[in-house]
């Protein structure tokens, strides 16, 4: 059975008799409403720890004040048994006021990385998922922490952050779970009218029309995007924040084909915000 904690000390009990034993500890950071792509997380971390800790926390300060915390979807009783299911043994489930305490004012950012992409239209997000994140770190002092690669721009600051600051886990990634139409799962599908999910995998249908361009065609990486875009359009996504090629270590834009490069895309579709990215080349 699942042992959920919401308090600092139950959890250090805890950790504490697992350190005793010596046991490997793989943490799994999300916000609830957990899906398919969680469950990968959870059986990648099973493959790599003893024991798992799934932290479950809406946190708030990774959210602007126009953005959807107060309508993201909240399913704590329908998470708590995914994660029995698979076999979790900590779900840490914190108050705001225990991950936040009142004197907390501390921020992390990395500019370089955060302000392109998603950062760009979004410049409350990273901040507050750096912050949240290295907290979580500290708190639980993991050997391994999970995350997936459909939020590759979080993935990479992750990384960047855990390298300078020298915290402790080994970050492992986790290749996006698609749906059988290949839209990528997240728990913002569940803003989608059901004419809308018919629309939205040609998000990375499109991706893969993009890549094809470029690697089989030799089309002009530009001329690629710009098509794509309108495309989108054409296909009923409501306005898009962007599509790009990108070098996927730094996340600068590039604009010929490279060992490295990714495909990223972020498009409305209705009041969903959907995201993706594809490597360019298969192999890497």
């Amino acid at each position: 059975m699942t042992n959920v904690i919401d308090t600092l000390s139950g959890l250090t009990r805890q950790l504490e008799e697992w350190r005793h034993q010596h046991h490997s500890i793989a943490l799994i950071p999300t916000l609830g409403c957990l899906h398919d792509g969680h469950r990968a997380l959870m059986r990648a971390a099973q493959d790599k720890a003893d024991k798992r800790i799934l932290s479950i926390f809406l946190n708030p300060t990774q959210f602007a004040p126009q953005e959807d915390l107060a309508n993201y979807p909240h399913t704590p009783d329908k998470d708590k048994a995914l994660a029995d299911k698979e076999g979790i043994d900590v779900v840490f489930m914190p108050s705001v006021a225990t991950m936040y305490p009142p004197d907390f004012c501390t921020q992390i950012t990395l500019p370089e990385l955060s302000n392109r992409l998603c950062g760009q239209h979004r410049p409350h997000h990273f901040p507050g998922v750096l912050t949240v994140v290295a907290r979580l770190f500290q708190l639980t002092r993991p050997d391994y922490a999970v995350f997936g690669e459909k939020d590759f721009q979080q993935l990479q600051l992750i990384r960047r952050m855990t390298s300078d600051l020298a915290l402790s886990p080994t970050i492992v990634a986790v290749p996006t779970v698609r749906e059988a139409d290949g839209l990528a799962v997240s728990s913002r599908n569940l803003y989608l009218s059901a004419h809308q999910r018919r629309i939205a995998p040609h998000l990375y249908t499109t991706l893969h029309h993009i890549r094809n361009r470029i690697i089989n065609d030799k089309a002009n990486v530009t001329d690629a995007l710009s098509d794509a875009q309108k495309s989108l359009q054409q296909h009923g996504f409501n306005s898009i924040d962007y599509m790009t090629l990108c070098d996927e270590t730094t996340l600068a834009p590039i604009d010929k084909p490279q060992t490295n490069a990714r495909l990223f895309a972020a498009a409305y579709l209705g009041q969903a915000r959907l995201i993706d990215n594809l490597a360019l080349y298969e192999d890497h």
